[in-house]
């Protein structure tokens, strides 16, 4: 595919990455101080209780150690995200790991107490009497034997870097001499309490470390903890030239942790996006990689204009060189940028030139849709089973976003796929998973009665749908009726659950509607739903927020269900009347709103119940508005509950919404948006 002015070819992703090659990782270790001998596996980690948990744990013994040997490798490439990342995935996974070289997936949580110095060797080398410590480990001096303990703190760095403690066992310089009239304590106890209160802060004991600076200064003593400097000599402050020399220092140690790289949902433009991912393009992981393509498609909508077009491609090819090694979030958040890229292309109404960022994106994304999402289909099964509940979710909803469903090779459906992996874990679906992933079925419009039967059975068996939102509800009836998949069950406990509840209040209009036409369509008999609909619309003092389409929706499904409710329908005509509907379109209504009629054809009105016309020009059409909620970067989990304050913050900044409030007002104004 050329480029916008011809001169060069725009590799596309279906063609630019080379197929993943299973081969195995070959671990060296560089350190020559350093003798571990690896086992069979490739790593140096034992296995210890009983066997795996095969209910508990989601991968075979050898996808456990092909895991931890490629965390061995990121570490001695000091590559701690990538490393930190897999082992999070373990343990998501049920494998727990510990930093004495040991795993287990049985279950258990606990290890035995070994000796710490087998996770990290301890390297050492005296120069005038003052030795050099490893990173996490800490020398622990014994003042009765004036011996040293060197201890591994399991490897956490923490803010210090690689920092060398002094003879005393930490890192602290004293300033000035001491002045026994004013400090009670020896230069040994002072020693020895700095020491205690430096573990304490890494043990993130802080109110021991409190307490044991106040104990300090108490005893005339005077610590600055940016600089690393203490002084028992009368004085309160510290040599400016001493301070900058120490605080530089420490700088320059810890420079590799302070350089990071700017956080996608921070960039205003996407020119700030570019730029930040391009200027460290050499130290990019994939996941900084799948969130820059996670905000584009918001950033797309304030700036087309191609001001760093050459850089955005080189990170489209970074991206094609590394997909086939992502693990499922960075690949599933990364397709799901794709998709909404495609969707914020089609959406825009500007005209776009030659040489702009929408220009380039749609010639590699739009132009080679089938061929980018087909790759990236065969790039997802063969790692389909490292999905969790929520990726499996976020890939059906990508896919449905496009209402696409690749075929594979083998001739099989990627859906067929995300069903087979998906049934063995609705135990642990959101119940939005749930809505999600059978709305993606009914979208692709891809048959798959096993997986909706299993939905089905399991939300009709479950205590109560109290964890469900109105648009979950909505979303899954209409799928089924959509998809004509019969689970009366299923129908049955929505139908209850909505009859129980108090109000409808919480219900948007478009719930409603999609809710009553589901049911008319689904034929699944429930009057007492209908009653209580009805009831709820003939209360509200206006019907304001109900649109065309939700008006229309709500007489037809009445009329198609038998239940005629002629209260109702003097509301919603008398409405139809006061906004001018169309006269077909009031013709049609009042035609639906007369009981006589409407009884008649319940049983053959397969040629005009199934539509409604929504304008002049295509009477056989039922507008298909289902909203699913979902936030940048992927959807937001149901129970939001769980969030803690600074994410629940961050998803409101991301939609523009205010931030200020305790945490269940933030969790209420979430809850808002997306119901409307």
């Amino acid at each position: 595919m050329r480029s916008s002015n011809g001169s060069s070819n725009d590799y596309i992703l279906a063609t630019s990455i080379q197929q993943y090659s299973s081969s195995t990782i070959v671990l060296q270790k560089t350190d020559n101080n350093d003798n571990t001998e690896l086992n069979e596996f490739g790593h140096d980690y034992t296995q210890i209780g009983g066997p795996i948990d095969t209910y508990l744990c989601t991968l075979s013994e050898t996808e456990i150690h092909e895991r931890i040997r490629t965390r061995m490798h990121h570490k001695l490439k000091r590559e701690y995200e990538q490393a930190d990342r897999i082992q999070e995935e373990l343990k998501q996974c049920g494998v727990i790991l510990d930093r004495n070289r040991m795993w287990r997936a049985d279950g258990s949580n606990s290890f035995p107490q070994t000796q710490l110095g087998r996770s990290r060797s301890v390297k050492s080398s005296n120069r005038g009497g003052t030795s050099s410590v490893g990173v996490g480990q800490i020398r622990k001096f014994s003042a009765s034997s004036g011996s040293y303990d060197n201890r591994d703190r399991g490897g956490r760095q923490g803010k210090r870097g690689r920092q060398q403690l002094n003879e005393y066992g930490h890192d602290y310089t004293k300033v000035g001499e001491l002045d026994k009239s004013i400090c009670t304590l020896s230069e040994t106890e002072i020693n020895n309490m700095i020491r205690t209160r430096m573990q304490c802060r890494i043990k993130r004991d802080y109110q021991q470390a409190d307490k044991i600076r106040k104990e300090l200064e108490q005893c005339g003593v005077v610590i600055c903890d940016n600089a690393k400097l203490w002084r028992a000599d009368g004085e309160k402050s510290f040599p400016l030239d001493q301070m900058s020399e120490n605080i530089k220092s420490m700088a320059l140690s810890n420079v590799k942790s302070t350089n990071k790289i700017p956080r996608m949902r921070d960039c205003r433009t996407l020119d700030d996006a570019i730029k930040a991912i391009h200027d460290n393009l050499d130290r990019v992981s994939p996941r900084d990689i799948s969130a820059f393509w996670a905000v584009v498609p918001r950033l797309l909508r304030h700036q087309d204009k191609g001001a760093h077009l050459p850089q955005l491609q080189a990170i489209f090819y970074k991206t094609a060189d590394q997909i086939h090694s992502y693990g499922p979030q960075d690949l599933t958040t990364t397709t799901l940028g794709f998709s909404k890229t495609i969707k914020a292309l089609q959406e825009s109404k500007r005209v776009y030139g030659s040489g702009s960022y929408e220009d380039y994106l749609n010639s590699i994304l739009i132009s080679q849709r089938d061929a980018v999402f087909s790759f990236l289909a065969r790039t997802v099964v063969p790692i389909l089973h490292q999905f969790q509940p929520r990726d499996l979710k976020d890939l059906a909803y990508t896919y449905a976003l496009l209402e696409y469903a690749p075929t594979l090779n083998d001739g099989s459906n990627l859906f067929d796929h995300i069903a087979e992996k998906s049934i063995p874990l609705l135990g642990k679906f959101y119940p939005q998973a749930l809505s999600n992933t059978v709305w993606a079925f009914e979208k692709v419009k891809v048959p798959h009665p096993h997986l909706f039967k299993e939905v089905g059975d399991h939300i009709a068996t479950r205590q109560h749908l109290y964890d469900f939102t109105p648009q979950n509800l909505a979303n899954i009836v209409l799928a089924y009726a959509k998809a004509e998949e019969s689970h009366p069950d299923l129908f049955n406990k929505v139908a209850d659950h909505i009859v129980s509840l108090d109000h409808l209040n919480d219900f948007a209009p478009q719930n409603l509607s999609n809710i009553v036409w589901a049911y008319a369509k689904a034929q699944e008999p429930h009057p007492n739903l209908f009653n209580k609909v009805a009831d709820h619309i003939v209360s509200l003092d206006n019907l304001d927020d109900h649109n065309e389409q939700n008006i229309s929706n709500l007489v037809w499904s009445y009329h198609k269900a038998g239940a005629i409710r002629q209260d109702l329908n003097d509301r919603l005509i008398g409405v139809a009347m006061d906004r001018k509907f169309s006269t077909k379109r009031l013709d049609t209504l009042n035609h639906w709103a007369s009981e006589e009629e409407g009884i008649q054809n319940i049983e053959d009105d397969d040629n005009s119940g199934d539509s409604i016309a929504v304008d002049d020009d295509n009477e056989n059409n039922i507008e298909d508005e289902v909203l699913v909620e979902e936030e940048d970067t992927a959807s937001i989990p149901e129970d939001l509950s769980l969030l803690t304050v600074v994410q629940l913050k961050d998803r409101l900044r991301n939609l523009g919404l205010p931030v200020s409030g305790r945490k269940h007002e933030l969790i209420s104004r979430l809850n808002d948006h997306f119901q409307l």
